[in-house]
């Protein structure tokens, strides 16, 4: 790479979805005691995580969360109390998909066999050039994310989705499993595109594994003064839950959701703090046919308790665009690779993205050497056959030393004897050379390269007398 200039967005937004920003329910033991006053909200601990811009202002101390929970409730005993408002954001921002504003969003039922999808656009004002995103994960309790897709709208209007299939980023090699390399991100993943003049990027990315994990659950307690008397029917109650009151009894329940129940713009409004106690009017009209309405100013406490959930999440610590400038060639030259036997053959496959680009040339190019470096044979990656576009053809595979007759020799395997090539092959170079595909300005991104060699076998025949049984 010659040279790079940021694509500057001036907005972010996270589009609807089935998740929440920030990391709000988790939690941590601060003692070796059981009891739940020694656990904290772990979103205590640390900057908000919930902050969109987080994403894209290149501070690599700040991250953005994105979370789901499911909570089985009919672990607890307590389940018969349990009402959605516990459990419940009230929408007033556009996070979740169908959601209308001032209803009840229930952050504990997720259904964790669907993947959590986090969508945002990132918008500039102006517009200007960029061909490539970086993408840097946190990887908090996940520790591999899947980006599905990645649109990118130029000035004119046009989008593309420069994403041909999706990609994994990991926290390390041992998420691979068996996803393919070319499909894989080690920390960070760079997508490079056409250059264009863009003016928005909208990137999607998918969580589909769970943790599961200790989390602090708030909740409302009444919480009368020892020795008072009330006739509320809130009186001498535990958990205050106006939608448990019978609706046998009473016909109408009135109260303000916003004092108990937490916006999804600000999840933790109410469990941030430490103490919090108030006031809360609530309206109660019975089904008697001559009742008024009764109104009652109840006092209430937050209470917390630990409950386990399983908990699907996405972390990013930061994506960059930029426009990319290239060097019109670049070459890559590895090591010896030594073996304890004689190479009679050999092919090399190399994991690229080169088909994304342009076909008219070829923009990768490989060899060996057999003799330390002082001749280079031409060979095509597996991936590519030997027949590819380019003024010549080059072969698939090497063979070595085996004194093939013409008449003999296979298509797209080349044949070298001594003194071309040393008798005895045990040591191979790899060379690997990049082009620019100038229209585009753009080159493509080896991900890895493998080596298969076919070493000489010695047989050694045995011959066994009928008395060495």
């Amino acid at each position: 790479m010659r040279d790079s200039r940021k694509w500057i967005p001036s907005t972010i937004e996270i589009g609807p979805s089935n998740g929440v920003p920030g990391n709000n329910h988790s939690a941590i033991k601060n003692t070796n005691s059981i009891e739940n006053k020694n656990y904290t909200y772990e979103f205590k601990n640390k900057a908000s995580t919930s902050n969109p811009l987080n994403i894209i202002d290149s501070n690599p101390l700040s991250f953005f969360e994105y979370e789901a929970f499911s909570v089985d409730k009919n672990m607890y005993s307590q389940n018969l109390f349990f009402t959605e408002n516990e459990f419940s954001y009230l929408v007033d921002a556009n996070y979740i998909k169908d959601s209308q504003n001032g209803s009840l969003y229930n952050w504990s039922n997720h259904n964790t066999k669907e993947p959590l999808i986090l969508d945002f656009k990132m918008t500039s004002s102006i517009g200007d050039l960029a061909n490539s995103v970086t993408i840097t994960p946190y990887f908090g309790a996940a520790k591999t994310v899947k980006i599905t897709n990645i649109y990118v709208t130029e000035k004119s209007g046009t989008t593309e989705d420069v994403l041909l299939a999706p990609v994994y980023i990991g926290a390390s090699s041992e998420s691979l499993n068996n996803t393919e390399y070319s499909k894989y991100f080690i920390d960070t993943a760079t997508i490079r595109f056409k250059e264009r003049n863009v003016i928005d990027i909208r990137v999607v990315m998918e969580q589909s594994d769970y943790v599961q994990q200790e989390i602090l659950h708030s909740y409302w307690v009444t919480d009368y003064a020892g020795g008072s008397s009330d006739n509320s029917p809130f009186f001498g109650s535990s958990r205050f839950n106006p939608e448990n009151l019978s609706k046998d009894i009473y016909q109408e329940i009135v109260y303000d959701k916003y004092e108990i129940i937490p916006k999804i713009s600000n999840p933790n409004q109410f469990s941030k703090q430490d103490i919090l106690s108030k006031k809360v009017s609530v309206s109660l009209r019975k089904k008697a046919a001559s009742s008024t309405v009764e109104t009652y100013s109840v006092p209430i406490r937050l209470e917390h308790e630990v409950l386990v959930a399983k908990k699907m999440s996405i972390g990013i610590r930061d994506v960059t665009v930029e426009y990319l400038s290239f060097d019109d060639s670049a070459v890559c030259i590895s090591l010896p690779y030594n073996f304890d036997k004689s190479v009679e053959s050999l092919m090399i496959g190399i994991d690229s993205d080169v088909a994304n680009f342009s076909k008219s040339i070829q923009l990768i190019n490989s060899y060996v050497s057999v003799d330390e470096g002082k001749n280079w044979k031409p060979i095509n990656a597996s991936q590519f056959g030997f027949n590819t576009a380019g003024s010549t053809i080059n072969p698939e595979i090497l063979a070595f030393n085996q004194n093939v007759p013409t008449g003999y020799k296979l298509p797209g395997v080349e044949y070298y004897n001594y003194p071309e090539v040393p008798k005895d092959i045990k040591n191979i170079i790899v060379k690997i050379e990049l082009k620019k595909d100038k229209v585009n300005n753009i080159v493509p991104t080896v991900y890895a390269y493998t080596i298969a060699a076919k070493v000489k076998t010695i047989w050694t025949l045995l011959l066994f007398k009928k008395e060495d049984f």
